[in-house]
C-alpha cells in the first residue's frame, strides 16, 4: 500500500461541495467515509471497470418495478426521486472489497441511487471504481 497523504486528502475534501464533505455510508455495524474512498480515486489506487446492472441490483434487492414512496430498508433508495437528473448514471459507482473473515466481499459504498436508475432504464452495465480491500481502514470510520 502506497503512503497515506493526511495532509493531501484533506486538502482534497474541503475542496469538495459542502454537502459532499461529511458524506458517509452506512453498512450494518460498518461506516464508510466516502470523501476519503473519492481521494483514493483521485490518486489512481482504484481500478476502472464496469458491473452488469442485473446481476447488482438483484444483491441489492433493487431488481424490482417502479414503486415511488417505498424505501429499501437496505440501501434507503427511495424510487419517488430517483429520475432526478442528480442520479447520473455515467458517473462512476464505487465499490470497497471489504474484509469479512478469510475472504473479500465487494461491497457498493457509493452509488445505489444510479445503479437502481440503471435497473430502470434497462442499462445493461454501469462504470465502477474497484478499491483493494487493503485500504479499507482507511476508509471505515470507527
Amino acid at each position: 500500500m502506497k503512503r497515506f497523504d493526511n495532509k493531501a486528502c484533506r486538502a482534497f475534501i474541503d475542496s469538495l461541495p459542502e454537502d459532499d464533505q461529511d458524506e458517509c455510508f452506512e453498512f450494518f455495524e460498518h461506516r464508510f467515509c466516502i470523501p476519503v474512498a473519492k481521494f483514493l480515486i483521485s490518486r489512481g489506487l482504484a481500478t476502472m471497470t464496469f458491473i452488469p446492472v442485473k446481476t447488482w441490483a438483484e444483491r441489492l434487492g433493487l431488481n424490482h418495478g417502479f414503486n415511488p414512496g417505498v424505501i429499501s430498508i437496505l440501501t434507503g433508495v427511495d424510487d419517488s426521486n430517483l429520475l432526478w437528473s442528480d442520479f447520473d448514471t455515467t458517473v462512476p459507482v464505487i465499490i470497497l472489497e471489504v474484509a469479512q473473515s478469510a475472504w473479500y466481499h465487494p461491497l457498493l459504498i457509493d452509488g445505489n441511487h444510479r445503479l437502481r436508475k440503471a435497473f430502470l432504464l434497462e442499462q445493461e452495465r454501469l462504470p465502477a471504481y474497484l478499491i483493494p480491500q487493503e485500504y479499507q481502514k482507511l476508509i471505515e470510520v470507527k
